[in-house]
């Protein structure tokens, strides 16, 4: 409490201690201490200076009145606002509280309040837009006031504070979890440089002492004493200061050196400049390439936070989610849209995809390979050079060419791109080649994320799963009343929400949970013409993936088995709300047992919940559009294995090589079947396109060894795609 007289009252804290409610006065000058107070009524008083003036005849009490009301109606505390933490509900449009029989009902009972319906209207508006006025000023000025420190210059002999996330020895060693301004130092010297111009210029590197103590820091954490710290520090420590580092270590022993730059609050990206240099990633521009200020691209610093393994005791800068430790990457990017040449340049950047990867995994499972994970520092840098047939002039970030010794702003030639237990001897040689080659970071194995993915191997499996990632996913916002109406359209924020919590399931089913892909390419569809009721599927659906995000996918090792392709076709007709069918595809690793009816183990490769492209005119015709599209991924993987078990592909005789490798095509429509088992497949009937497109099927079935199976819907694995 402010200690103003009318807090000072025994009669108070007798009312309070009675109810075991702890008094504590702030300074008498310190209002920050309670700035949540004092804002509030700085906010009150703009409300009400807002109110008389736009109705000078309304009383004091009413303004306050009204003023409080916007404020309780207006502001927002874990999602809700005041009103609707007290009452469980929010007023309606008229300001009212009340049911439907009792609508008449005011939220203001006080005297004095106006009960006329325009006049009551229009002071409510006035007082909410003097609310929100005065809240997005306060969220300006705390934007404002959050800026990064700007650059302070310090003369020797200034007294300062420098900022450190561990104080040091003589404060007592407390460890302070955001950190905290700790001295006094006197600053001793301030390194110089010499600029683009020739002329010296501060550095970021000054010199500070303390009681025997040479301090090293950057200009960005340090902050000017005040008045009366500089006379607390005088009558304090007397003594006087040695005005040169040699003084400083001939008469104040012990000789102490502390570098607190790495508690700064903005660190260099170092490593990443580092990179740059040793790929030797610029060259001196020739003076017959020098080009206009419109073509030399620009770059810039982007900032990413990653999982911090070393994190260790110390506190880190930032956690995520779940509270695991982050630490910052810089990466320096090149504006490549910049480009004038780009359509002419070679963009590509092949990576491993989903099916790839699955298939890596599965060839380690069944021969009991183990697997290590290696990050490549720097990887784009460590490519080929782009040669002379494609020069690229950039102007490195002002870091680079500090490093590199040239003046900031100087056009460069770009020569590089910027933004694997085994006892063979002969495997070992390529793996130390391999290690050798890159520049590499971390080495994992066992358990290991890779692309958000967390693979764990096991005996002769792998499991692969996202136990956190739908835990910094949250759940949409809706009050009671839009609850109420889920046919309401929604607003273009819900819709920015709605579209982030789809697109971040969509990953996950992608990835691990194909159970989900269905339901979410369904509320994908709505998104278009989105209503309440599609946000609340969402929140539902998201709950239920939270649930199951503990589920594991297993690739099963088949070992020396002859493996065996299946693929799983369903489709639902005309389902969708534009009148569109829905496929689902699902193609799995597996044995020649399931091919004799048995029950087998099986590990996914493919999976796929989709609309198809074309408008079916009957159930038969979406099944077949579903088979087609399930064969074609089916001969690419086919094709995929028979590399993996080292065939050489001859690109004239694909078929030959797809046929060394067993497949299957396995639906539950027994008119795709029958069709497809006919010895002429003639075209009659009303859907001859559907007959012809049949025949793709019936030639791959000859020119493969395509095989194809009938099931029951219970044993249809693709039917949870479709629904």
């Amino acid at each position: 409490l402010d200690p103003a007289g009318c807090f000072r009252s025994k009669a108070l804290d007798q009312y309070l201690a009675e109810r075991q409610v702890e008094v504590q006065h702030i300074p008498a000058e310190a209002h920050w201490q309670i700035s949540l107070a004092e804002r509030s009524i700085q906010t009150m008083k703009h409300m009400m200076t807002a109110l008389v003036s736009e109705f000078p005849h309304m009383s004091t009490s009413e303004a306050f009145a009204r003023s409080v009301w916007a404020s309780n109606n207006r502001d927002q505390y874990l999602g809700y606002s005041p009103l609707q933490h007290a009452f469980g509900r929010a007023p309606n449009e008229l300001g009212q509280l009340g049911e439907s029989v009792m609508r008449d009902v005011p939220v203001l009972t006080e005297n004095g309040v106006s009960a006329e319906f325009g006049v009551d209207v229009k002071a409510m508006l006035a007082a909410e837009k003097a609310f929100l006025e005065a809240q997005a000023k306060e969220r300006l000025r705390r934007a404002e006031l959050s800026g990064r420190r700007g650059m302070q210059q310090f003369c020797p002999g200034d007294l300062v504070y420098a900022w450190r996330r561990m104080t040091p020895r003589s404060d007592g060693n407390r460890h302070f979890k955001g950190g905290q301004f700790v001295g006094p130092y006197r600053v001793l010297a301030t390194e110089t440089r010499v600029d683009g111009a020739g002329e010296m210029r501060a550095s970021h590197v000054i010199w500070l002492y303390r009681g025997g103590q040479l301090v090293k820091a950057s200009p960005q954490q340090l902050r000017p004493a005040t008045a009366r710290e500089e006379s607390w520090s005088e009558l304090q420590d007397p003594t006087p200061i040695p005005w040169t580092i040699t003084d400083t270590l001939r008469k104040q022993p012990p000789h102490q050196f502390e570098d607190v730059t790495a508690d700064a609050e903005h660190m260099p990206p170092v490593e990443e400049v580092k990179n740059f240099i040793v790929a030797k990633a610029f060259q001196a521009l020739p003076s017959h390439l020098k080009p206009n200020r419109s073509q030399i691209l620009k770059m810039r610093w982007l900032l990413t936070w990653k999982l911090d393994d070393k994190a260790g005791d110390t506190e880190p800068l930032k956690r995520d989610a779940s509270g695991n430790p982050l630490k910052p990457k810089a990466r320096a990017i090149v504006l490549g849209y910049m480009d004038p040449e780009y359509e002419y340049r070679p963009t590509s950047s092949p990576t491993m995809t989903r099916s790839t990867r699955q298939l890596f995994l599965q060839n380690c499972a069944n021969h009991n390979f183990k697997v290590e994970k290696g990050d490549i520092s720097g990887a784009f840098l460590q490519g080929d050079d782009f040669g002379v047939e494609r020069p690229m002039v950039c102007e490195p970030l002002p870091e680079i060419c500090e490093a590199l010794g040239v003046p900031t702003h100087s056009p460069m030639l770009l020569t590089k791109a910027a933004y694997g237990r085994c006892d063979d001897p002969e495997w070992i040689g390529i793996k130390n080649q391999i290690r050798s080659r890159f520049k590499w970071g971390q080495w994992e194995s066992g358990r290991f994320l890779q692309c958000g993915v967390l693979i764990e191997q096991q005996e002769s499996s792998f499991l692969l799963s996202q136990p956190e990632y739908l835990d910094s996913v949250s759940e949409i916002h809706i009050n009671r009343a839009r609850w109420n109406e889920p046919a309401a359209p929604v607003t273009p924020h819900e819709l920015y929400q709605l579209r982030s919590v789809l697109g971040a399931l969509s990953w996950h089913a992608n990835q691990v949970a194909p159970q989900w892909s269905a339901a979410v390419g369904m509320l994908l569809s709505k998104t278009c013409k989105g209503s309440v009721q599609e946000i609340i599927d969402a929140n539902k659906l998201l709950r239920k993936a939270k649930m199951g995000q503990h589920q594991k996918l297993r690739i099963h090792g088949f070992g020396s088995a002859k493996p065996v392709l299946a693929a799983w076709a369903d489709a639902a007709d005309s389902h969708r709300p534009d009148g569109g069918s829905t496929k689902g595809i699902l193609v799995g690793w597996t044995d020649q047992a399931l091919l004799d009816g048995d029950l087998t183990k099986i590990s996914p490769l493919f999976w796929q919940s989709a609309k198809i492209q074309r408008t079916c005119r009957s159930s038969g015709a979406a099944e077949t559009h579903a088979a087609i599209d399930a064969e074609d991924e089916l001969f690419s993987l086919r094709f995929q294995v028979y590399e993996f078990l080292g065939g050489q592909v001859s690109v004239w005789r694909c078929n030959d090589a797809v046929m060394d490798v067993d497949g299957v095509l396995i639906s539950d429509s027994t008119n795709l079947y029958d069709r497809l088992h006919q010895t002429v497949l003639t075209l009659k009937g009303a859907e001859k396109r559907t007959d012809i497109e049949s025949l793709c099927l019936k030639e791959s079935m000859e020119a493969t060894g395509l095989k194809v199976r009938w099931v029951n819907g219970d044993s249809q694995l693709a039917n949870s795609l479709t629904k």
